[in-house]
């Protein structure tokens, strides 16, 4: 497995190349040769495909095309590029399962299978949706109270103390904090309760998720780690658009 400096030393010397330059002239006719070659073909008619032969054809595409292109690193404007057995080994090592939440409440977040037979998880929340702060606590209050909810995660504030949010403004930090003590809030309320230390029954250990509000800006990350992040709780993280983004971003 390659060291994390060591990835940083190919960003510095990977070959050079524009962005606009690795878009057209390596992802995207790299997908289109790819596609072509292994006669992958999308079937309006088959809305879920569960054949084992398209499974293998589009991870063996996948990885074929994460070769090819590798990542492209903003900051130095060149290619990482990234052996098959490097990758087969990446995710060798990744992890199978994560244990999130605390006692009667934890649940067990596992890899699944293609055409896995164990029932999925039930990770209810609006991700990522624009919401009001008069609405946040009530919405994520009416999800987490269900019995079938395993894991909850939440939107995000459109306002704070009737201030509009903007990206890049200094707001999204105060944002942030807002929307995690509104889910730590939830998790010790009782519906309809005003307190802000109510318990809330049976839901404390519940696993809780919030997202990364920052757009290419990391001054708020801070603050969504312990203590405001409980250990039991998760912080999902925006997915870098086509592999790329700058060095601060792939830390």
């Amino acid at each position: 497995m390659r060291s994390y400096l060591e990835i940083l030393d190919r960003m510095r010397t990977g070959p050079p190349m524009t962005e606009e330059e690795w878009d057209l002239d390596k992802v995207a006719r790299s997908t289109r040769a790819i596609v072509e070659k292994r006669k992958l073909a999308w079937t309006p008619d088959v809305i879920v495909g569960a054949g084992q032969g398209l499974a293998d054809s589009v991870f063996e595409a996948g990885l074929e095309l994460a070769c090819e292109v590798g990542l492209y690193s903003r900051s130095s404007g060149r290619v990482v590029r990234f052996e098959r057995e490097e990758l087969l080994e990446g995710l060798d090592r990744m992890p199978r399962s994560l244990v999130m939440g605390e006692g009667k409440d934890a649940r067990t977040l596992v890899a699944r299978h293609v055409v896995d037979d164990r029932p999925p998880m039930v990770w209810a929340g609006n991700p990522g949706a624009p919401t009001p702060e008069r609405l946040f606590l009530p919405m994520v209050m009416s999800w987490m109270q269900e019995p079938i909810v395993d894991l909850v995660t939440c939107g995000a504030l459109t306002d704070v103390d009737g201030r509009e949010i903007r990206t890049g403004d200094p707001l999204e930090i105060v944002a942030t904090r807002r929307e995690l003590e509104y889910m730590r809030c939830s998790a010790r309320r009782r519906t309809g309760d005003r307190r802000r230390r109510a318990p809330r029954s049976g839901r404390r250990g519940l696993s809780r998720s919030a997202r990364w509000r920052g757009r290419g800006d990391d001054d708020n990350r801070p603050v969504e780690a312990p203590p405001h992040v409980p250990r039991a709780d998760a912080q999902r993280v925006e997915d870098r658009p086509a592999q790329r983004g700058t060095c601060r971003e792939f830390a």
